[in-house]
């Protein structure tokens, strides 16, 4: 998603997202950056990770120091 917060530079950050039926919250360090409640996908979806670069032609990379998901079922499992 596009904020108008960016990640600090050179720094490791906890970047969050949160998603349920109706929304998907966007975190930046614990702090809400961005929320959708429109076009959510109703189907399983799987993470995508990159950076996209608009200005300027010096490479970047992304490091991912680590990766996690979690799903929360509305209803018990058996």
């Amino acid at each position: 998603t596009v904020t108008a917060v960016a990640p600090t530079a050179g720094t490791y950050q906890l970047l969050s997202v949160y998603a349920t039926p109706s929304s998907v919250k966007f975190y930046i360090g614990g702090t809400l950056v961005a929320t959708h409640s429109a076009h959510i996908p109703t189907a399983l979806v799987s993470p995508k990770l990159r950076i996209v670069k608009t200005v300027g032609a010096t490479a970047r990379r992304l490091v991912l120091d680590y990766f996690t998901t979690y799903s929360f079922f509305n209803s018990r499992r058996v």
